[in-house]
C-alpha cells in the first residue's frame, strides 16, 4: 500500500521530552512497522505547532486534502487520537474525509477502514472516548490550579522584581534584589515624586534597565506593574482571559478589576499596602488606557494603523478632556482627537461615494481575484508530475493496472474541477470592474445612513463591511494637521 505517515506528539507522551526527539522515536517505530508489511510511505507530515483545532495545525490541513485527493491508500500514525482530541466538528471532518477518499487509518494496533461499518463505530467511539479523556484532563488540571492559586502559590510566569521558585513543591516567588529596588523606584517616583509612567519609562530606560520580556520599558508595562497586586505579597487569577475562535485564533481580554481572584500569597512583599493603595488612587484620576475587555468601545477599532511603524492605534479616554487616538510607539506620530478624526473617515466616504456614481473612480483593483486564479494555474500545472509518478510507480509494480486506473481517473476528475473553477474566476474578472463599483456604491450608502443610528460596535460592524484599513498620519508638534488613507475592502 501507499501510505502517508503523521506525526504529532500527544499528551500521553512524556511532557518533559522534546517534540522532535518524541516524532523521531514515532518515526522509527512506524517505518519499521511499514517495511514489515511491505507498505511505501510516500509522503511524510510532521505536525511540530500545538493546537486543539485543526485549523490551527497546517499539516492536518495539508495532509487532509491530499488525502480528499485520492492521493494515498492509507495514513500511518501512532494510534488514533494522534490525528485529534478536537471538537466534534473537526473529528467529523477528519473522519468525513478519510470515509469519502476510502482511505484507511493504519496503526502498529490495528487498520481502520472507515467503509466498514464495526470500524466505522469503533473509530467513533474512539475518538469520542479520546475526546472525554482529553476534557476531563483539562479539568482536573485546572482544578488542580485553582487549589494552588487559593492556598497562596504563584502559577505564573513571575514578574519583572521576582523569580520562580517552589516551596514543599509549591510554585512561589522570592525577591530578585537586582530588579525589586527599580520596583521600588517606580512606586516612588509615581506616589512620592508626580511622576508619570512616561517619564518613568524614559528614566528606566537611560539606566539601561530592560523588562522581563522585551529590551525597554514602555508606559504600559510601568502601568502594568503599578496595578499589580503581585508587588504587596497578593497572588491574583483572571486578570487576562483567552477565547480561541472557531479558526483556532486566540484573544487576550482584560478583566475588570472586581473580576480579579485575589488571595493572599506566600511570597514576600515589594511595595507596602500603603504605597500600593496611594499608588492606585493616583492612577484613577489620570486617563484610562485602553485595554481589551471583549466590548468594542471604538468605531474605528482595529482599523486605524500608524503610517509610520505600521502598528493599530489606539483610542484613549480621558476623564477631564476629550478622547484622542495615538501610535503605541513613542514618538512615532502626534495623536489626534477622535472625534475629528471619525469625521474625516466619514468625510472619505461620502466623497468616495460621490465618486462612484459620478463614474470618476479609478480602475478597479482585482488582486485578491489575481492571486486566486494564479493559485488554481499553479494547482493545475502539479497535476502533470503528479501522474507522471503514478505511472512510474506503475513500472515499479507498485501499482496494479486497475490501481493505475482509478489513481490516474481520481487525479482527471480533480483536474476538471480545478479548470471548471478558473474559468468561473476569469469570468468574474472579465465584470468585476463594473459589478464591484456597484456594490460599493451600494454599501457605502447603506453605512453612511445607518451609521449615526448604532453604538460604537455596530458603527466598527458597518465600517469594516466597506473599509479594509486606515492609514493614520501626523507630524509631532503642536496645530499640525493629520492625514489619513482609506484603502476600501474589494467586491
Amino acid at each position: 500500500m501507499i501510505l502517508f505517515e503523521y506525526l504529532r506528539k500527544s499528551r500521553s507522551d512524556d511532557p518533559s521530552e522534546p517534540v522532535e526527539v518524541t516524532l523521531a522515536r514515532h518515526r522509527r517505530t512506524l517505518e519499521e512497522y511499514a517495511a514489515k508489511r511491505g507498505d511505501v510511505i510516500s509522503r511524510v507530515f510532521e505536525e511540530v505547532v500545538s493546537g486543539e483545532s485543526i485549523i490551527a495545525r497546517p499539516q492536518m490541513m495539508a495532509m487532509l486534502e491530499a488525502v480528499e485527493g485520492g492521493e494515498c491508500d492509507g495514513v500511518l500514525c501512532m494510534d488514533i487520537d494522534r490525528l485529534g482530541r478536537g471538537g466534534m466538528k473537526d473529528q467529523g471532518l477528519i473522519l468525513e474525509t478519510f470515509k469519502y477518499s476510502s482511505t484507511l487509518i493504519v496503526t502498529p494496533e490495528k487498520i481502520y477502514n472507515l467503509s466498514d461499518e464495526n470500524d466505522e463505530q469503533m473509530t467513533e467511539f474512539k475518538t469520542f472516548m479520546s475526546r472525554q479523556e482529553y476534557k476531563l484532563i483539562k479539568k482536573r488540571l485546572y482544578r488542580g490550579l485553582m487549589t494552588t492559586v487559593h492556598e497562596g502559590g504563584y502559577v505564573s510566569n513571575p514578574p519583572f522584581g521576582y523569580r520562580k521558585v517552589y516551596v514543599n513543591r509549591t510554585p512561589t516567588l522570592e525577591i530578585d534584589e537586582n530588579q525589586a529596588q527599580y520596583v521600588r523606584m517606580i512606586f516612588d517616583m509615581y506616589v512620592n515624586q508626580g511622576a508619570g509612567s512616561h517619564i518613568i519609562a524614559e528614566h528606566l530606560n537611560s539606566l539601561g534597565i530592560t523588562g522581563r520580556r522585551c529590551g525597554y520599558f514602555s508606559r504600559s508595562t510601568v502601568r502594568g506593574i503599578l496595578k499589580n497586586p503581585t508587588y504587596t505579597g497578593k497572588v491574583v487569577w483572571n486578570r487576562v482571559i483567552r477565547k480561541k475562535s472557531p479558526s483556532g485564533v486566540v484573544t487576550a481580554h482584560h478583566q475588570p478589576e472586581e473580576n480579579w481572584i485575589i488571595s493572599q500569597g506566600l511570597h514576600p512583599p515589594i511595595i507596602d499596602e500603603e504605597t500600593f493603595r496611594r499608588a492606585q488612587e493616583i492612577r484613577t484620576r489620570h486617563h484610562l488606557p485602553a485595554y481589551n475587555t471583549g466590548t468594542i468601545k471604538s468605531p474605528l477599532a482595529g482599523l486605524v494603523i500608524c503610517a509610520n511603524c505600521g502598528s493599530h492605534m489606539v483610542m484613549h479616554t480621558c476623564r477631564s478632556r476629550w478622547n484622542y487616538i495615538r501610535c503605541t510607539k513613542k514618538g512615532c506620530c502626534g495623536s489626534a482627537s477622535f472625534r475629528e478624526l471619525e469625521n474625516s473617515v466619514l468625510e472619505h466616504l461620502a466623497k468616495r461615494l460621490e465618486e462612484i456614481t459620478s463614474k470618476q473612480s479609478g480602475p478597479v483593483d482585482t488582486t485578491i481575484l489575481d492571486i486566486q486564479i494564479n493559485g488554481l494555474q499553479r494547482d493545475i500545472a502539479e497535476i502533470s508530475p503528479q501522474k507522471s509518478r503514478i505511472m512510474s510507480l506503475l513500472e515499479q509494480g507498485v501499482y496494479s493496472v486497475e490501481e493505475y486506473q482509478e489513481r490516474v481517473g481520481s487525479l482527471m476528475q480533480r483536474l476538471s474541477k480545478l479548470q471548471a473553477a478558473l474559468d468561473d474566476l476569469s469570468q468574474q474578472k472579465a465584470v468585476i470592474v463594473g459589478a464591484n463599483r456597484r456594490a460599493l456604491a451600494e454599501r457605502l450608502r447603506s453605512v453612511l445612513m445607518q451609521y449615526g443610528a448604532g453604538d460604537p460596535a455596530t458603527q466598527n460592524r458597518l465600517l469594516k463591511t466597506v473599509v479594509d484599513r486606515i492609514e493614520y498620519s501626523r507630524p509631532a508638534g503642536r496645530n499640525q494637521p493629520f492625514s489619513i488613507s482609506v484603502i476600501f475592502r474589494d467586491f
